[in-house]
């Protein structure tokens, strides 16, 4: 994202309209924005992250404190941001809601907050996105990153670059986990840790079980239970070919049974038949 320029308005301690043109750097890329301590240069990348997302920069600063406590009462707050992401540009526009005062008798009215986002084509403004759920939407599209990606990936807040410069080594990485906001990173990690340790203890338990099998096998190592089981299978077979050789031959007695219970019924019906013939005779 290239910002090209950015108007605030009641915005932090711009209590009066402010411009910055960063058209006029040019061509050039890298630019320092720099002031002594409270010349509002943090409220610059305030005014860039509420534009776009409707939050600060930073945690502590909520949006309904951005307001410029300088600003008259009736005078609203906003921020318009002008920037190049792709080649295409973009302009989004955004108020707080605050309390202005009543137009009529006393007391305030709450406002609430306002955007408007839109493509400008050829120094034309196209059709603007009026809901913030859909200019989140959008500008999350367009941008290709979250509030916290774009406060982590193109912000880094001044306050806790400083400390993370003059603090005491061990320190340091706390601040950069807070900076970072690793705090997701860590619990994906805590939980890779959790799965090797089940896998762990699933592959031993595998492994115990594997011995308890071997030792019912009657032997000490797999390459011997397999020896064992291919000389069983060996076993089996011979016994199946016995088994199938003795049934042919138990077949084979039957049917040599069946055929001399014939033999002996055909000679004794002959031999009545010779009997009788020799009645006749």
């Amino acid at each position: 994202m290239r910002p090209l320029r950015l108007t605030l308005d009641g915005f932090g301690p711009y209590a009066a309209r402010e411009v910055v043109d960063f058209a006029e750097l040019g061509a050039h890329r890298l630019f320092l924005i720099s002031g002594p301590t409270g010349a509002g240069k943090t409220s610059l990348l305030d005014a860039m992250c509420f534009a776009l997302f409707g939050e600060s920069s930073g945690e502590e600063r909520a949006p309904g404190h951005l307001r410029s406590l300088q600003a008259p009462p009736e005078r609203a707050t906003e921020v318009v941001l002008e920037f190049l992401q792709a080649g295409r540009h973009w302009r989004i526009r955004r108020s707080p809601a605050w309390d202005r005062p009543k137009r009529r008798g006393e007391g305030t009215t709450a406002e609430r907050m306002k955007v408007e986002l839109c493509e400008v084509t050829g120094g034309t403004a196209g059709p603007p996105i009026e809901r913030d759920e859909e200019v989140r939407a959008r500008i999350g599209e367009i941008l290709g990153l979250s509030a916290a990606e774009f406060r982590q990936v193109v912000l880094l807040p001044q306050g806790r670059f400083r400390e993370l410069l003059t603090a005491r080594p061990e320190k340091r990485q706390d601040i950069l986990r807070t900076l970072f906001r690793t705090a997701f990173y860590e619990r994906v990690q805590a939980a890779l840790k959790l799965a090797a340790a089940a896998a762990r203890g699933g592959a031993k338990e595998a492994e115990t079980r594997h011995g308890v099998l071997l030792g019912q096998a009657g032997s000490a190592s797999l390459e011997q239970a397999q020896e064992a089981g291919t000389a069983l299978a060996a076993t089996k077979a011979a016994a199946d070919a016995a088994r199938q050789a003795a049934e042919q031959h138990e077949a084979a007695a039957r049917a040599a049974q069946a055929a001399g219970l014939e033999a002996a019924r055909r000679l004794e019906a002959a031999r009545l038949a010779a009997i009788e013939l020799a009645t006749l005779q």
